[in-house]
């Protein structure tokens, strides 16, 4: 995870607030950045009540990547909905999208699926 937040550091202290993440579009470049380095075949956005882990697939086990503060998932979410033609007020039924970010000069192909939570409180 280190590469992720530009330092050589084999332990990288995650952010622990929302005000030391980058902007939502940089924190979807610098993921989507990190799992193409490690080769993964997946993404895995995961949102627990005190965190919300970033974990790759890698040659089929997942790894955690990144842990993020749990106010830095709306905005991620929302982005990621943005960049895949997904509705962003959508929250109870799924959701598939696609979207072909160019990243460090080649153009790539991401599949995006939303599945609510079944915890999720409904107003």
């Amino acid at each position: 995870a280190a590469a992720l937040w530009g330092r050589r550091s084999a332990a990288p202290s995650a952010p622990r607030s929302v005000a030391e993440l980058p902007p939502a579009p940089e924190l979807v470049t610098r993921i989507l950045e990190y799992a193409m380095l490690m080769q993964a075949s997946d993404i895995h956005i995961e949102p627990y009540e005190l965190e919300c882990l970033i974990r790759l697939r890698v040659d089929g086990l997942l790894h955690e990547a990144l842990s993020l503060p749990p106010e830095a998932l709306p905005p991620l979410i929302s982005r990621i909905k943005v960049l895949a033609g997904m509705r962003i007020d959508e929250r109870r039924i799924p959701q598939d999208g696609r979207f072909e970010p160019e990243i460090s000069g080649s153009k790539w192909t991401f599949a995006s699926h939303r599945c609510p939570r079944t915890a999720e409180k409904r107003s």
